[in-house]
């Protein structure tokens, strides 16, 4: 007894200023208890008393049975390690003016990487800073508080300082990124860009790209969350792996496109792109395919004059096979008759961004059918270049 009584009076008269304490709060409650206070989730620490958890969240000790009522402990100098206390937060004693804090995507970048700390808080005297409001972040054994508010005092910067803590603002996220990255590549290279393919080019700026020293894969790290799943898909097919934060608000104008394969070879395949846009079943002869609806034959080079002849008298649009698909393609669109040209098709990411972080480049031709626009293609580099297509809301025919 004359133990504890004595550890109970120094815990009384002891100063807490300069003492720091590092709390992981199990868990913050949104709801207020039954008097209208809100409160955190605290685990109890072997070597914990009741006085020294109170003074670590800045409580005065005259409260002590007020926390003790609150948590159904009948003894107050009496706690057990493993068990959660509640612990008021909003009384006088700890009031604080809540900071509104825009959002940094850079912080994000971090924690794909699993260096911020953002539960939990910490504990200089008297003075609480809730990861929360400034996020702790760990890079290549140093230890950081981000003061996303400016509002952190020169003398708590000061004291921050002495525990081993550097202060940086909005502005130095970019370079704990860069000091991130340097510790996991041998080389980080900055605002570059990758060109990837060779029939369908992709020109991807990042800002940040390093390589893995174990697999030499290009790592690029991006500060923004612009860039799509699906185009993501095809850096990845190209060995190139992306970090970035997740896309909270994804273009509801995408994610229409239509894709159709036409099997088959040569008349058949030409019947199937033809049966695509207009709906019309070609039907193959001894000349060559007809569509009758149409009124257009499209007959082989060997048919003989006077055979050509009789279909025109009949009302036929007579077209001679070439053996170039794309050219006998063609001239059955304009007989039938379809717009179409071929074109390079070019994806800007973001929409309207001109570039600013990619473009997509794909030949091919583009046609206009009754009902809705085509493009139309016979093969792709990369198989994920054609969720990506129809993610931007292209049609696809692959021929």
């Amino acid at each position: 007894m004359v133990k504890r009584a004595l550890l109970i009076f120094l815990l009384l008269t002891l100063p807490v200023e300069g003492a720091f304490y590092q709390i992981d709060v199990v868990k913050k409650v949104g709801r207020k208890s039954a008097k209208g206070v809100p409160f955190v989730l605290y685990r109890i620490k072997k070597g914990d008393t009741l006085l020294k958890i109170l003074s670590k969240f800045g409580i005065p000790p005259q409260f002590l049975n007020d926390v003790a009522r609150i948590n159904d402990i009948k003894n107050p100098n009496v706690i057990y390690a493993g068990r959660t206390l509640k612990i008021p937060v909003g009384l006088g004693w700890s009031r604080k003016t809540k900071v509104k804090v825009k959002r940094f995507p850079e912080l994000e970048v971090l924690d794909k990487f699993g260096a911020v700390t953002r539960k939990g808080a910490l504990f200089i005297g008297d003075r609480s800073l809730p990861f929360s409001k400034y996020p702790k972040v760990s890079i290549g054994g140093k230890e950081f508080i981000v003061d996303l508010s400016g509002n952190l005092s020169k003398d708590l910067k000061e004291k921050l300082k002495e525990i081993g803590f550097s202060v940086v603002g909005s502005e130095d996220l970019n370079r704990l990124i860069r000091n991130y990255l340097s510790v996991n590549f041998p080389a980080v290279e900055e605002n570059g860009t990758l060109v990837l393919g060779l029939k369908d080019v992709l020109t991807y700026h990042y800002d940040f790209m390093g390589y893995d020293p174990d697999s030499g894969r290009r790592v690029v790290v991006n500060v923004v969350g612009d860039t799509p799943k699906e185009l993501e898909n095809i850096l990845k097919s190209y060995e190139v792996l992306l970090f970035q934060p997740d896309r909270r608000s994804p273009d509801t104008e995408e994610g229409r496109g239509i894709l159709k394969v036409v099997s088959g070879k040569g008349l058949e395949k030409l019947a199937g792109v033809v049966e695509v846009l207009t709906g019309e079943k070609g039907r193959l002869t001894d000349l060559g395919i007809e569509f009758p609806k149409s009124k257009v034959y499209l007959i082989y080079d060997y048919v003989n004059p006077d055979e050509k002849v009789a279909l025109e008298l009949r009302g036929y649009k007579v077209k001679p096979l070439s053996g170039n698909f794309l050219v006998d393609l063609e001239e059955t669109l304009s007989a039938i008759p379809l717009a179409s040209k071929r074109v390079k098709l070019i994806l800007y990411e973001p929409p309207g961004s001109k570039g600013r972080r990619s473009k997509f480049e794909i030949e091919g031709v583009l046609v206009s059918a009754k009902d809705r626009d085509w493009f139309l293609v016979d093969s792709v580099d990369r198989v994920e270049e054609v969720p990506y297509l129809l993610y931007r809301g292209v049609n696809v025919i692959i021929y």
